[in-house]
C-alpha cells in the first residue's frame, strides 16, 4: 500500500510539473505571438505612414492638388523669413492639408500639415535685412492611426529653387561664381522659356497673367499688346500682373514702359515681367517683383534708373550692367511673385524623421 501511495504522489507531482510547464510554454508562445503581431502592426503602420507622405510629395497629381496650394498660400500671404512659431498646445503653427475623403490617402490619417521654415541662422538674427542668403525648408507632418498603432513622420527638405534664395540680386552667368549654379541658371531660363505661357500658378482673380508675342506697351493705366492676330489690353491698377512676352515671330518684339500724359511721371507695376524681346524704359519705372530678360536687351530712354524690388535674371544680348538698374531687393517680393514662375518651386527631401 505504501508503495502504491508513493507512486500516486509521484504521478500527481509529475502531472503538476507537466501542467505547469505546458501552461508556461503556452504563455511564452502567446506572448511571443502577441509581440510578433504588434511588431508586424508597427512595421505595417510605419510603412503605410511613410508611403502616404511620399505620395503627397512625389506623386505629381497629389502634390499639385493638395500640397502646392498650401505652399503658395504661405508664400503669398506671409513675409519671409518663415519662423517656427508655436501654437497654444506647443506645436509648430502649420497649414492643414485637406485630404479628400474618397482618396486612399485619407484612410487612417489623423492629420496632415505643412509649414515653411527659414534657416536657423536667419531666425536668430534680431534685424533681418531686406535681402539675404536663405535656405527655406518645407516640413510635411503626417499622423496616422493604423489598427490602433499611432505613427508620426516628418519630411523636411528644400522647397525653393536656390537661385531665388541666394543673396545675389542680379543673376547672370558672369556674376555666378559656382559652376553648378551657372548650369542651374541656364536650366531655369530654358524652363521658363518653354513653360511660361502654359504655366498654371494657381493664382487669385487679382493676379492676371498676360501672354504676348508682339510689341507691348505699359502706361499708367493699361498694358496693351498682341498675341497672334489679337490685340489685347488689360488694366493693371491695383492688380498683380505677370507680363510674358515671347519671341515667336520673325521680328523680335519690344516692351516699352512709357507714361502717356507725362513721360516724367512714375509707372509702378506689382508682379513679374518676362521678356524675350527688347525692354525699353521711357519713363520712371518701379517693379515690385522679378524681371527676367531672356534673349533681348534693355534700353533706357530716361535719366532715372528703373527700380526693381525683386531679382533680375538676365540672359540676353548686349552687356546689361548692374549699374543700369537700381536694385532694392526684398525677399517678400522675390518669393511672393517668384511663386508664379515655373521652376521657382524645387522640392528636394533631405531628412525623414520618424516618431511613434
Amino acid at each position: 500500500m505504501k508503495r502504491k501511495g508513493f507512486i500516486s504522489v509521484m504521478a500527481l507531482l509529475l502531472l503538476t510539473v507537466i501542467l505547469a510547464s505546458s501552461t508556461y510554454m503556452l504563455y511564452i508562445f502567446s506572448t511571443q505571438t502577441t509581440i510578433a503581431s504588434n511588431s508586424h502592426k508597427n512595421i505595417q503602420a510605419r510603412i503605410a505612414t511613410e508611403d502616404k507622405a511620399k505620395r503627397l510629395i512625389y506623386d505629381e497629381e497629389s502634390f499639385n492638388n493638395l500640397v502646392l496650394p498650401e505652399i503658395y498660400h504661405i508664400m503669398r500671404n506671409k513675409n519671409p523669413p518663415y519662423k517656427n512659431t508655436l501654437t497654444s498646445n506647443n506645436m509648430p503653427a502649420s497649414n492643414k492639408i485637406t485630404l479628400p475623403s474618397d482618396s486612399p490617402l485619407a484612410s487612417n490619417v489623423k492629420s496632415a500639415t505643412i509649414r515653411l521654415e527659414g534657416s536657423d541662422s536667419m531666425l536668430q538674427r534680431q534685424v533681418v535685412p531686406d535681402n539675404y542668403h536663405e535656405t527655406t525648408s518645407l516640413i510635411l507632418r503626417l499622423e496616422t492611426d493604423y489598427q490602433g498603432v499611432k505613427n508620426l513622420v516628418e519630411f523636411k527638405g528644400r522647397v525653393i529653387n536656390r537661385l531665388f534664395e541666394i543673396e545675389e540680386a542680379f543673376v547672370t552667368q558672369d556674376r555666378l561664381e559656382d559652376e553648378e549654379l551657372v548650369d542651374e541658371f541656364h536650366s531655369l531660363m530654358d524652363l521658363i522659356k518653354a513653360e511660361i505661357f502654359k504655366h498654371d500658378a494657381k493664382g487669385t482673380p487679382s493676379a492676371i497673367a498676360m501672354n504676348f508675342d508682339g510689341d507691348v506697351t505699359i502706361d499708367e493705366k493699361y498694358i496693351t499688346g498682341s498675341l497672334g492676330d489679337t490685340n489685347n489690353f488689360y488694366g493693371h491698377t491695383g492688380k498683380h500682373v505677370f507680363i510674358n512676352v515671347k519671341n515667336l515671330k520673325d521680328e523680335r518684339p519690344s516692351l516699352e514702359v512709357k507714361h502717356q500724359t507725362d513721360p516724367n511721371r512714375l509707372i509702378k507695376i506689382r508682379g513679374n515681367i518676362y521678356c524675350e524681346g527688347d525692354l525699353v524704359i521711357s519713363s520712371p519705372f518701379e517693379l515690385e517683383g522679378n524681371l527676367i530678360l531672356n534673349g533681348g536687351s534693355l534700353t533706357l530712354n530716361t535719366n532715372e534708373k528703373p527700380l526693381v524690388k525683386g531679382k533680375v535674371f538676365f540672359r540676353g544680348e548686349g552687356d546689361l550692367k548692374f549699374e543700369d538698374i537700381k536694385l532694392k531687393t526684398e525677399k517678400k517680393y522675390v518669393y511672393r511673385f517668384g511663386s508664379y514662375l515655373p521652376g521657382f518651386i524645387d522640392v528636394e527631401i533631405i531628412v525623414i524623421k520618424k516618431q511613434k
